[in-house]
C-alpha cells in the first residue's frame, strides 16, 4: 500500500467529519422528537406506545455505536495528518537531521557568477540548509531582541545587494 498524502487524509477526515455531524444531527433529532412527544402525551395524559420508544432507544442506542466507530477513525487519520505534517516540519534540533542531508562545511562565499549578463541569484548546493541551521542556532543561542536587530540588518544588506547590483546588468 502506498504511504498516505497530505490530501488524502485531508479528505478522509472530511467524509469522516460529515458522517460524525450527520450522525449528530439524528441523535438530536431522536431525542427533540422522543422529547416533544413525552411533552404532548403527557399533557393529554396519554401513554406513549413501548414501540415508539424502543423505536427512539434502538435509534439512538444505533447512532452513538456509529458515531463511536466514527471518532475512532477521525482520531486515527489526526494522528496520521499529525506524523505527516511533523515528518514535514522544518528540523527543530540538530539531532533530528537526516543523514541524507548535504552540507557543505563551508560554503563558498564567492559572489553570484552572471552568465550572459544575467545575475545568477540561486544559492549554491548546501547554501539554504547551512543559512536554515544558522538562523536556528542563532535563534536558541541568542537574546530575541539581538535576533530581531540581526534579521533587519542582513534585510538591510540583501536590499543594498539588489539594489547594487540590479544596476551593474542594466548599464
Amino acid at each position: 500500500m502506498s504511504e498516505p498524502t497530505l490530501a488524502g487524509l485531508q479528505h478522509s477526515l472530511s467524509i469522516f467529519t460529515r458522517e460524525r455531524d450527520l450522525l449528530l444531527a439524528t441523535i438530536r433529532e431522536a431525542r427533540a422528537e422522543a422529547r416533544k412527544e413525552t411533552i404532548q402525551a403527557s399533557a393529554c395524559r396519554q401513554p406513549i406506545p413501548q414501540a415508539q420508544i424502543d423505536r427512539w432507544q434502538r435509534q439512538i442506542k444505533e447512532s452513538a455505536a456509529e458515531l463511536v466507530s466514527v471518532e475512532q477513525k477521525i482520531g486515527e487519520l489526526n494522528r496520521q495528518l499529525r506524523a505527516l505534517k511533523a515528518s514535514k516540519a522544518p528540523f527543530k534540533s540538530l539531532a533530528k537531521l537526516p543523514d541524507t542531508a548535504a552540507v557543505k562545511s563551508d560554503p563558498s562565499l564567492q559572489p553570484p557568477t552572471s552568465v550572459n549578463g544575467q545575475i545568477n541569484l540561486r544559492p549554491k548546493e548546501g547554501h539554504v540548509l547551512f543559512l536554515q541551521l544558522f538562523h536556528q542556532l542563532v535563534c536558541e543561542n541568542l537574546d530575541p531582541r539581538m535576533v530581531a536587530v540581526l534579521e533587519k540588518d542582513a534585510h538591510s544588506l540583501v536590499n543594498a545587494y539588489r539594489a547594487t547590483h540590479q544596476k551593474e546588468v542594466e548599464t
